[in-house]
Order: C-alpha cells, then structure tokens, then sequence
C-alpha cells in the first residue's frame, strides 16, 4: 500500500465525526486495523453501512477509499475519495488519493488534474509527490513543478539519530544582535517540503530582519517522534550556543501536516519553547480534555484557521476554550471569508502572525 494511502486512512481515523463516539470507536478504528491487515473486503463491508446512514461525513469515504484502493479496484477509490473530498476537512489528501487511482488505471490527464487541485487545496508533501510509485505514469508525461532546491546541515545527536536542518539569518545579520528565533515545521517531513517552505512562507529577508527562521527535517524521510525528538533538542542547544537568542527560548510553528509535529514538540521540549502557532490545525481532534487543558502553563498559542472552515473553525474554538479553562494564553485568529487556511498563508504572513504571538 503507498503511502499516500497510509495517510488517508491516519486522517480518517483522527478527525472528528458525526457518528456515535461508541460506534466511531468500534468501527472506524477496527476498519483502520483491518487495512492495515490487508483486510480490505472486511473493512469494506463493515464501513459501507456507516457511509450509508451518514453521508455527510467525510470520515466513513475516506476509510472506503483506502480500502478500496489496497485491494485494487481503484475506479471505486476514485469515486470514494471524490466523495470525501467534498469536506474541507479530507479535500486535500483526498484528491491526491483521487490522481493516484486514476494514474494506476492510465487516466494520466485526469489524474493530473486532481494532483493540481491538490497541491492548491494544501497537499504539499512534495516528497512524496516526488517519489510516491502510484505516480509513476503521471510524472512520466508531465512535469510536476517542484519547489527549488536548498542545502541543509546534518547533525547527529547523542542518541545516534541523524537529522537535516537549514538556519536562515537576515541579510544584515549581527552576531552581536539578539535575535527571536522560530522552529517551523513545513508542510512534509522531507526536504522538499521545507524548500517549499523556504521559499513560500517567509517572504523576503527584510520580513525576517529580526528573526532567525530553523527549518528541522525529519529523520529518514519521517516525522520526528521518540526517541528523535532527543535529537531535535540536541540541535537546539547548539543554536542557542550558536547565535544569542531572545530570552534562550524559541518560538515554534507548524504548517498544514507540520502542525501536529509542533504541537507535538510544544509538549514534548515544552522547556525549549516560549510560544506555539499553527496553521490549519485540524490535528486538535486527537487530543482529549485533558491533553487540551493539563500541561501548557501559561505558554502563548495562536491558533489560526478559516471563518469558512467548517470543520476546522468549530474545533479550533472548543480547543480554545478548553486551554482557556486551564490557564493557557490562547488566541483564534480567523481569516475572513476562507475555507481552507493554507492557500491564504504566504510570502511574510507567518511572520506576522508569530508577531501576535510574541506580543501576548
């Protein structure tokens, strides 16, 4: 199974739904381990009835789709994933699921269609697009533009985990200035991603004057978990030796997939970290009332999402409220009249709203 499909079916299973808590539990979760088994016809006749009764939810589509899509019929995924693509919340992966089924049955233009339309929905894990085998044949006719190219630093922590990263200074910078200092994590774990990032997000180095911008990129191609995290923090302590940093803290972001990592990590090295802000966070749906209210101190977070979004607004706003209840310093910050966070979020804008969160 690829693993843009591995992809489709964690996002399923970790967004919020319409059904039942007791019956998501049971049955989505089982469908997910059943895929993952290679069970697919099983996964199928257990979700096709939940898809049936609920046909306003994106989540019981988007499990059909990757099931559909392991055992082979793909014309099935394709119509699974255009189902599940409806909802801002799936559009994305959704469509790029779309043109990986249509470039396994040869539909070569239409699948380059839907791989457009979900690169500008906010599919940019351009590293997978780059090597992802069910795109051979589309990547064979046409050229898939792709973010230029960056050199990274390596560096091996003490745990014998090795990671890639990239330190952007400003053009007139001073070694006896202090500077802020942001951790992003780009829209992927690989280096393309985080060209892409390099190239869209920050705007000129006039925008950044006074920052000093570190693009991390995952071990081996993934995103950083335990034990790489050890890793991670190793990089920051030879930063914080490297360069004088405001108040020896960082402050940290997380764009589209990125921001699940960085909420991740606002926990994990919580003690590196003076503030947090992500971008289209719809990840909130995996964590409990606890996990939303317990541990935060009074660490800044800015939420920002769409006054569209009808998935992602509404859950931001609880999540909100609950890290309120707790004591966090917590703000939404809502883009008028948008669906879909990432397209709206270029060229300087990430810069402007890390400035919110540095003046709570």
């Amino acid at each position: 199974m690829s693993r843009s499909i591995v992809m489709m079916l964690v996002l399923a299973l970790s967004l919020l739904t319409s059904l039942p808590a007791s019956a998501q539990d049971s049955a989505t979760q089982k469908a997910g381990r059943l895929i993952q088994q290679g069970d697919f016809d099983d996964a199928i006749e257990l979700m096709e009835p939940y898809a049936r009764q609920n046909p306003d939810d994106g989540q019981p589509w988007a499990i059909l789709a990757s099931a559909y899509h392991g055992k082979g019929d793909y014309k099935t995924a394709v119509e699974m994933n255009q189902k599940a693509a409806k909802f801002t919340a799936y559009r994305a992966t959704s469509l790029y699921n779309k043109a990986c089924a249509q470039a396994l049955m040869g539909h070569i233009e239409e699948a380059h269609r839907a791989l457009t339309a979900a690169m500008q929905a906010g599919f940019l894990d351009f590293d997978l697009i780059a090597q992802d085998a069910d795109l051979a044949q589309l990547r064979a006719k046409h050229d898939i533009p792709m973010p230029p190219a960056m050199d990274y630093e390596s560096l091996t922590g003490r745990n014998g985990v090795k990671l890639g990263y990239k330190v952007l200074l400003p053009d007139d910078y001073d070694a006896g200035h202090t500077y802020r200092a942001l951790v992003m994590f780009a829209p992927g774990p690989g280096e393309r991603a985080a060209d892409w990032a390099q190239s869209e997000l920050l705007g000129e180095s006039d925008d950044r004057r006074d920052w000093i911008v570190i693009y991390p990129i995952g071990p081996d191609r993934g995103w950083f978990t335990h034990p790489s995290h050890h890793a991670l923090e190793d990089l920051l302590k030879k930063l914080k030796s490297d360069y004088r940093i405001e108040g020896d803290l960082f402050h940290l972001a997380g764009y589209g997939e990125g921001a699940r990592v960085a909420t991740t990590y606002s926990q994990m090295s919580g003690a590196y970290f003076q503030s947090l802000t992500v971008f289209n966070a719809w990840h909130w749906s995996r964590w409990d009332d606890k996990d939303l209210k317990d541990d935060w101190g009074g660490m800044p977070v800015n939420l920002v999402v769409g006054a569209a979004d009808e998935y992602g607004l509404p859950l931001n706003e609880k999540t909100a409220r609950l890290m309120k209840s707790a004591g966090a310093n917590v703000t939404v910050s809502v883009l008028d009249g948008q669906d879909h966070t990432l397209p709206q979020v270029r060229h300087g804008a990430v810069l402007r709203y890390l400035e919110r969160a540095t003046s709570n």
